[in-house]
């Protein structure tokens, strides 16, 4: 999924990477990038919510709404020297 936050100049792309069955929780790499710069980290979202079947109408929507979150609630932070993507952020949704 890909959004762009225009007052702060940003472009996310959040690439889904797995799923822990036994905590019901999704991960998602998050690339922001801002002026030619790129930062990225791991966002946990749990999906206790969505029960057995995620086919629901709601499930899709609202797991990219928390994803969405997951993404703004860590904002941006400028890479480390040298560059690179290192840094993992689980906030609590």
């Amino acid at each position: 999924m890909e959004w762009i936050d225009e007052a702060a100049g940003i472009a996310w792309r959040a690439e889904y990477q797995s799923f822990d069955q036994r905590k019901d929780d999704v991960y998602y790499t998050v690339i922001a990038s801002r002026g030619g710069v790129r930062t990225g980290w791991v966002v946990r979202i749990g999906i206790e919510w969505a029960g057995d079947d995620w086919r629901t109408a709601e499930f899709g929507p609202r797991l990219e709404r928390l994803v969405r979150e997951a993404a703004s609630a860590v904002g941006w932070t400028d890479p480390p020297p040298g560059g690179g993507t290192a840094r993992n952020a689980f906030p609590s949704l």
